[in-house]
Formats: C-alpha cells, structure tokens, sequence
C-alpha cells in the first residue's frame, strides 16, 4: 500500500488549514506557496474534499478554502477515503469476485486484518492532534 500524492497533499493542506483554523479563509496562494503545490494540483486535490463535506471553497478576489468542520472532528481516515476512496493493501480486498481463491487462502484474512489495522490507525488521528504536535514540533525547533 501506497499513499498518493494526490493524498499526501491533502492531508499536508489541510493540516495547515488546521494550524491556521481561527483564520476565516486561506487563500489559494498561501496553501500552494508554504505547502509546495501548484494551483493546478491544489484545485484538482480540494475537488474530492469538498464533495466529501471537508472543505468549503470561496471564490472572488477575497476566495481560498476554508475547513468546513471543526478540526477536531476530521479523523485522517476520513481524509484519505475522500481522496483514495478506500485503502486496499491487495487485488483480493478491491471487491466480491476480484480473487477467485478468496475463499481458499488463509492470506486473505491477514490482508484483512492488515487493511484493519491500518484504517485503526488513521481513524485514531484528528487533524486538530496532527496540527497541535506539528505546531508543538514547530515551537520547538525554534527555541
């Protein structure tokens, strides 16, 4: 398994979004310039965020993205299934039917299992704690 950059970016946009939470709208400009992604890219990336209730878009002069919830109320799960639509560690994990020795292949179950774990994980995480220790890490190299 594999995260995207597609995702990657995401979830780098939107921690910074997070960080920056008390600010009304981030504009385009300041997304792109400290996160490294091209208007192109970040317009192509926050498309699936907004579908998914995660982000709300502004347009016009004043325009930028804005979280459209809470920080504290996006886990990094939900985030990558925006953007991934799901995590598959294996071909026999992507639907009914796509491995004809499903049933036969105790490895299936350990695929299983893994994708589990991982999606544990993911759903464990807010962007509000990334942001909280990113900007902890932050502070702290400064001093």
């Amino acid at each position: 398994m594999s995260i995207n950059k597609a995702t990657e970016y995401s979830i780098r946009a939107l921690i910074y979004m997070a960080m920056n939470a008390n600010t009304q709208i981030i504009s385009k400009e300041e997304i792109c310039k400290t996160q490294g992604v091209t208007h192109g890219f970040l317009t192509k990336i926050m498309q699936p965020l907004i579908k998914a209730g995660i982000v709300k878009s502004f347009r016009g002069a004043k325009g930028g993205f804005q979280l459209a919830k809470n920080p504290k109320e996006i886990t990094l799960y939900e985030v990558i299934k925006a953007i991934d639509n799901l995590l598959c560690l294996n071909e026999c994990l992507l639907a009914q039917g796509s491995c004809k020795r499903r049933e036969l292949c105790f490895m299936h179950f350990i695929w299983v299992e893994a994708k589990d774990s991982i999606q544990d994980v993911f759903k464990k995480y807010t962007l509000y704690d990334i942001a909280r220790k990113q900007i902890n890490l932050f502070s702290s190299n400064i001093n």
